[in-house]
Parts: structure tokens; C-alpha cells; sequence
């Protein structure tokens, strides 16, 4: 069967616009989430509008990014003769299984290292004051079982399932991996926007995550097993926490 992972001509059918325009898609998306929630919050008269529209867009504006590009990536490869699932790999239960445990234990270690390298060259960051904020129980049911699956889909096609290969094809698997993570970490400033510490270790959490699932889309070439240990990260890193706080653990 062909897939994308095995025909050459579409990797060179997206032009360098496309491709551009693509890899900062995110981020200027959730900048302009960043901003139109910090100004509706600023008209309600919130005491702490900034730090309470990074909280809410991190939530909301993803999933609406995430559809976004989902249905572009759809368009886009529709018209390569190709459909989203084709970029997902070989239909081996087996082996996707113990290929998600690999990505899982990468990703966290990279994720972590990447992290933690970049907080303490960048120093301490600033203890936020006063009282955590009261979230409603919703807001922690939709970190935990909508966040993640979307984030994951749309990242892990998007970067590692589209672009990295169409980059390859033009400048090289090694450029096309740095790329690739550069403008996914790139994309998670506005997520960490508080602090220039903040936001430094958001960084170096991304990129090196973004290099380390660059390398293994490369050593797989298959995507599902991204997309799974993605979204597991994301559950535990993400959605558990945000639920445990709605909940007043």
C-alpha cells in the first residue's frame, strides 16, 4: 500500500509559502488567543488579566488551533491524493505498542532534561502571589479528556506527520528535524509568557521534546505511536494536574 511515508513526489508538491506559513501557524495563534483573552478579561476588570488570559488560552485556543489545522492538513493533503490516517504508518497492534512505550519514556526524559537545563541557565522564576485561582470542575474535565487527545493529533500530524518529511525533501532530514523542533517550541511561548524564566524553560522543554520525536519519527516512520505517547504526556503533565486543581487537591 502506498502511504506518505513511502511516495516521494508529494514531500516536494507544498511550496515554500506553504510550508512557512505552516510552521508558524501555532504560534501566531495562540498569541492572538494570548491577546483577545487578556482583553476581555481587562474590560471585566480581572485583578491579574495576563497571568489569567496564559491560564485560559492554554485551554480553549488550542483545541480551536488544533481543529484549524487539522482541517487544513486535510485540505492540503487531499490535494497530494493523500489523507490524514495515510500519515499514521503501518496497522501493527504489536508494534505500535511497544513503539508508544519508547516514544512515552523519550518524550518525558526529554522533556524533563530540556526543561530543567533551560530553568536553571535562565535562574529562578518568579512565586506567583496570593491565593491559586478557583477553576470551575469543567475547566479540569476539558483539560483532561479534550486537550490532550486534540493537541496531540494536531501537533504530531502537523509537525512530525506533514512538515518533517516535506522539509526533508528540500533541505535534509537533519535541518528538517532542528526545524521542525525550533518552530514547535517556538509555538509554546505564548504558553509560558509570564516570565522571561518562564518562558525559557518552556523552550528548552519543547525543543529538545520537538528533537527527540523529530528523531523518532525518522527512526519509526510512523506517527501513531507519537500521537499516543503525546497525548499520555500531555494527560499527566497537563489535564491530571489542572483536574486535581478544579477538584482542591
Amino acid at each position: 500500500m502506498t502511504t506518505a511515508l513511502t511516495r516521494p513526489d508529494p514531500v516536494r508538491r507544498a511550496g515554500v509559502a506553504v510550508l512557512v506559513a505552516l510552521l508558524l501557524l501555532r504560534f501566531a495563534t495562540v498569541l492572538a488567543g494570548d491577546g483577545l483573552t487578556w482583553g476581555l478579561l481587562h474590560l471585566t476588570g480581572s485583578p491579574s488579566p495576563w497571568f489569567g488570559a496564559i491560564l485560559l488560552s492554554d485551554v480553549h485556543v488550542p483545541v480551536v488551533t488544533d481543529v484549524v489545522t487539522l482541517v487544513l492538513l486535510a485540505v492540503l493533503l487531499r490535494r497530494e491524493g493523500l489523507r490524514l490516517r495515510d500519515l499514521l504508518g503501518p496497522a501493527d497492534l504489536a508494534g505500535t505498542a511497544w513503539r508508544t512505550v519508547v516514544a512515552f519514556v523519550a518524550g518525558f526524559v526529554a522533556f524533563a532534561l530540556g526543561g530543567t537545563v533551560a530553568a536553571l541557565l535562565s535562574g529562578p522564576q518568579p512565586v506567583a502571589a496570593g491565593p491559586a485561582p478557583h477553576l470551575p470542575l469543567w475547566f479540569g474535565l476539558w483539560s483532561l479528556l479534550v486537550l490532550p487527545v486534540t493537541v496531540a493529533l494536531a501537533e504530531e500530524f502537523l509537525y512530525r506527520g506533514y512538515l518533517q518529511p516535506r522539509l526533508a525533501g528540500r533541505i535534509g532530514t537533519p535541518a528538517a528535524v532542528l526545524v521542525v523542533a525550533a518552530a514547535f517550541a517556538l509555538q509554546h511561548v505564548g504558553m509560558a509568557a509570564t516570565s522571561w524564566s518562564a518562558v525559557a524553560a518552556k523552550l528548552g522543554a519543547t525543543f529538545v521534546f520537538g528533537l527527540a520525536f523529530g528523531l523518532l519519527r525518522v527512526w519509526m516512520r510512523r506517527l501513531a505511536p507519537l500521537i499516543i505517547a503525546h497525548w499520555l504526556i500531555d494527560v499527566l503533565g497537563i489535564g491530571l494536574p489542572v483536574l486535581l486543581l478544579t477538584l482542591g487537591a
